[in-house]
């Protein structure tokens, strides 16, 4: 009876090990690239094609390859411990498999073990557990989130919009300068000078801004092209993903918004470029100090006169300025680029009196016919100008008595100037201002003792030059209706 039990148990170890032989067995395995060794299981790098090299016995029965996340025996079952994603592979003999992981790494998480799908003899095929002594087990290396679920997708949104926010603000406050902020504080509407009021403070940091949002930009971008690479697999379609959202949503757009609406997107994200600015400014504070020293403070642009001309000249095209309020400013704005020679009359063609000449009735009406208020006076020649004559002086003038022009002008003694050809019309004015006279007689320099009277200019010369029209007052009028 004992012979025959020991008979059939050893028949029945001998099917048990037929089977058995018949079946792959998983001896050892490799991975290639592998990021780090440790005793028992192996740390496989993320994002990138893992190759796995699979030793064996009957490595040609396998069917099927797939990662599990439980660990078994030898031969168990698996079907329930496997992950459904399974392996693309390739026999090279009946002793080795050359297997390749897919790029999405983050579907895979915690240790993990290999199981195959086989054949178990009796014509049915099973999914078994092929633990090995070393490695037991390996990894991938972690990244930041777990890529499972909607919450990637959202992140990689929000990330899109922190892209987005970095790049437009950058340019929006850039764009808004400290000169024009400070004129809305002190010209602008009620809105406008609260909005100025609250980004001055943070634009006059003009390199501190740029070096925190372009490093908090950069940062979001790399992060974005990452999980693009995580999330959609491929170097090539990650890459386009990536650069396309970035380009569109994160440069074009934004910008585009910023920088017609820049004084009101910066006030409404002022908090936020401050915290930014707090956040990276270890690293952007330094590099913003150099970019200081380097540069120079950010004064905001400034114009010359000629600039601001052409610019209140535009406005003028837009409706904001009226045409007479563009040629008083635009006229003052070239008071030192005009000179005395450029606006006087003359000498050849001034209405003067000698000074012997007599005040008769003759004299008189031709004074008036000409309606000059003031008539230079000359003696001998007419470029030796000696006094002026106000035709107020006449007032009290008797005709009958005849007295010569040289007495009036001798009485009154009405104050008159002497200006260089080159003399500017600022320059012009504030020497009538400053002498209490309207009248000036024009010489040319010539670098020596000798002058030369050219002309005369007078202080309504200078104001029709600003005005940039003709003035007329009554004795205009008189001389015009005069036979």
């Amino acid at each position: 009876m004992k012979i025959q039990l020991c008979a059939k148990t050893c028949a029945l170890l001998f099917l048990i090990n037929s089977i058995n032989s018949q079946q792959p067995q998983l001896i050892s395995y490799s991975a290639v690239p592998v990021k780090e060794v440790k005793q028992d299981s192996l740390t496989l790098p993320q994002h990138e094609l893992i190759t796995f090299y699979l030793f064996g016995d009957n490595m040609q029965m396998v069917d099927k390859i797939a990662f599990a996340f439980k660990s078994g025996s030898k031969g168990a079952h698996c079907e329930d411990d496997k992950y459904d994603l399974l392996l693309d592979f390739e026999k090279v003999d009946d002793r080795s498999i050359k297997a390749y992981c897919p790029r999405n790494h983050s579907y895979y998480n915690g240790e993990i073990y290999i199981c195959f799908k086989h054949d178990n003899g009796n014509g049915t095929s099973v999914w078994t557990h092929q633990p090995t002594t070393h490695p037991y087990s390996f990894v991938f290396s972690t990244f930041f989130i777990c890529l499972l679920g909607p919450l990637p997708w959202v992140l990689l949104v929000f990330l899109l919009c922190c892209s987005a926010l970095f790049s437009g603000l950058n340019l929006g406050i850039m764009t808004l300068d400290v000169m024009f902020l400070e004129i809305l504080i002190e010209a602008g509407t009620d809105t406008e000078k609260k909005m100025a009021a609250a980004v001055l403070p943070v634009r006059r940091h003009g390199n501190l801004i740029i070096c925190s949002l372009t490093l908090a930009n950069v940062i979001v971008n790399v992060i974005i092209s990452l999980l693009s690479d995580k999330l959609i697999g491929g170097t090539a379609m990650a890459i386009f993903f990536a650069s396309a959202g970035i380009l569109l949503f994160g440069e074009i757009l934004p910008q585009a918004a910023c920088n017609r609406f820049s004084l009101i997107i910066s006030y409404h994200t002022i908090f936020f470029t401050k915290l930014i600015i707090l956040l990276t400014f270890p690293i952007g504070f330094p590099i913003s100090l150099a970019l200081d020293k380097l540069l120079g403070e950010d004064m905001g642009r400034t114009m010359n006169k000629s600039k601001l001309a052409e610019l209140i000249k535009r406005h003028e095209h837009l409706g904001f300025v009226h045409k007479d309020e563009l040629n008083i400013i635009t006229g003052a704005l070239n008071m030192d680029q005009r000179t005395a020679k450029g606006i006087m009359t003359p000498i050849d063609n001034v209405y003067m009196l000698p000074y012997n000449a007599l005040l008769n009735f003759e004299t008189t009406n031709d004074i008036i016919s000409h309606g000059f208020t003031r008539i230079p006076i000359y003696k001998d020649d007419r470029r030796n100008v000696t006094s002026v004559l106000n035709v107020k002086d006449l007032a009290f003038v008797d005709p009958k008595e005849k007295l010569s022009v040289s007495t009036i002008c001798n009485f009154y003694n009405r104050p008159f100037i002497y200006a260089g050809a080159s003399t500017t019309l600022k320059s012009l004015f504030d020497m009538f201002r400053k002498e209490s006279t309207h009248f000036a007689v024009v010489y040319e320099e010539e670098g020596s003792e000798h002058q030369t009277v050219v002309g005369i200019v007078t202080m309504e010369d200078v104001i029709e030059e600003i005005l940039q029209e003709e003035i007329f007052d009554e004795t205009d009028i008189i001389s015009k209706v005069s036979p």
